[in-house]
C-alpha cells in the first residue's frame, strides 16, 4: 500500500499544531475585515455628514471606476443611476450649468497639470444642474497618479455638496447691503 504523505508532514508542525495555527489566522483575519467593515461604516458616516463624494477615474479611458454613494447623492439620483448615465468626462460635464462651463474644463486641466508639478490635489468650485433643474454648488478636489513616464493614468478625488455655504454667504451679502444703504 502506497500512502502519499501530507507536504507538511516533515515539518515540524504536527497536525494539531497546523490546526490551530490556522484557526488562529482565521480568527486575525476575521478581526481585520471586522475592523475593515467599521472603518467603511465611519467614513460612510462622516461622508454623509459632510456631504462629500469620493471618486475615481481612469485618465487613459477617460472612464469614471468608482462613484461613492454621496456622490450620487449629491446629483440626486441612486448610485447606479450615476454609474450608468456619468461614465465620461463628455456625460460627467453635461451636468456642469451652462455659465460655468468653460471655467470647469479650465480648471479641470489646470486641477491635472498643478498635481502633476505640486504633488497636491488641487480643488475648483462650479455649478451643477440635477435631473430634476435644482441648481447644487459644489467643490471638487483632484488628484492624480501617474506611470513610471511620468504621463497621468489615474485620478481620484472628492466632490463636496457647498450649496448650503453659497446660499448663506449670498444671503449674508444681501443683509448687509440691505443694512448699509439705510445709512
Amino acid at each position: 500500500m502506497n500512502t502519499k504523505k501530507p507536504e507538511y508532514a516533515d515539518s515540524a508542525l504536527t497536525h494539531a499544531e497546523l490546526l490551530c495555527e490556522i484557526a488562529v489566522l482565521r480568527e486575525k483575519l476575521k478581526s481585520a475585515e471586522d475592523y475593515n467593515e467599521a472603518e467603511k461604516n465611519r467614513i460612510r458616516l462622516i461622508s454623509k455628514d459632510l456631504k462629500l463624494g469620493f471618486w475615481e477615474w481612469n485618465e487613459v479611458e477617460n472612464q469614471a471606476v468608482n462613484y461613492s454613494e454621496q456622490c450620487a447623492t449629491i446629483f440626486g439620483i441612486s448610485l447606479e443611476e450615476l454609474k450608468s448615465q456619468y461614465r465620461t468626462f463628455d456625460d460627467f460635464a453635461r451636468s456642469v450649468h451652462p455659465n460655468d462651463l468653460k471655467r470647469f474644463h479650465q480648471d479641470s486641466a489646470i486641477s491635472n497639470q498643478m498635481s502633476l508639478k505640486t504633488g497636491e490635489g488641487f480643488s475648483y468650485e462650479y455649478r451643477i444642474i440635477r435631473p430634476d433643474g435644482q441648481v447644487r454648488y459644489v467643490k471638487e478636489t483632484e488628484h492624480v497618479t501617474v506611470n513610471p513616464g511620468g504621463e497621468i493614468i489615474s485620478s481620484f478625488g472628492t466632490l463636496q455638496d457647498i450649496t448650503e455655504l453659497k446660499l448663506t454667504v449670498k444671503a449674508l451679502q444681501q443683509s448687509e447691503e440691505s443694512y448699509s444703504s439705510l445709512f
